[in-house]
């Protein structure tokens, strides 16, 4: 295999939108042809600007093709903690499990690192096994359950501290975070981001 290497570049200059949008779409025909609907599947050019601006994009080539994406985006949360949105990772289909996840997540620490960001957040559908174990392998901790509109799936919300924290930093605690947030979602919302029975009653006498 020819050597990779690994662009990081900050906004919309610097990269092909076309080049990009097209591994995007090739990355994530895996996860619609196993009935996952992941929002990538349906980026556009002016989406992919969207999201190259204020980002950090790390671009992975062979040569002059372009083959793996990964984006940072840093955010400030409500009490003022500085952290990064992971995601979306794309790699050419010709080119997975061949380690260039690993490789662009490791750029993407040290950036982190660089930063001095207090942690990272992710999310992925819970059935996408090799987007779940990817998150593992590299430190996240499950500590939630989400389901948005534009999905039709159930994800699981990770985080990775790279600062102590008394909740995140610990396993135990952040599993009872994930089954407290599981039975609160899935009580609420289904799996295509609608409100349950239950969460429209709750809504309807302003509970929730």
């Amino acid at each position: 295999m020819k050597d990779i290497y690994i662009k990081t570049i900050y906004g919309c200059d610097g990269v092909d939108h076309n080049e990009l949008l097209g591994l995007i779409h090739s990355s994530f025909e895996e996860r619609l042809s196993q009935g996952l609907h992941f929002s990538c599947s349906d980026m556009s050019l002016t989406s992919i600007s969207e999201c190259l601006e204020k980002s950090y994009s790390f671009l992975a080539y062979i040569d002059d093709d372009l083959i793996g994406y990964l984006r940072l985006k840093e955010e400030n949360d409500a009490v003022g903690k500085r952290f990064a949105h992971h995601g979306p990772i794309a790699i050419s289909p010709s080119c997975k499990r061949l380690g260039i996840g690993s490789s662009l997540f490791r750029v993407f620490d040290n950036k982190v690192k660089e930063l001095d960001l207090d942690y990272v957040e992710s999310d992925t559908a819970i059935g996408a096994k090799s987007s779940v174990q990817y998150h593992i392998k590299n430190g996240f901790e499950i500590v939630g359950l989400a389901s948005y509109p534009s999905t039709n799936y159930y994800s699981y919300v990770f985080r990775k501290q790279y600062k102590y924290h008394w909740l995140y930093s610990s396993h135990l605690l952040c599993r009872i975070r994930f089954f407290l947030a599981s039975l609160k979602c899935k009580c609420l919302l289904n799996a295509v981001g609608g409100d349950t029975l239950l969460g429209k009653i709750l809504k309807r006498i302003k509970i929730v």
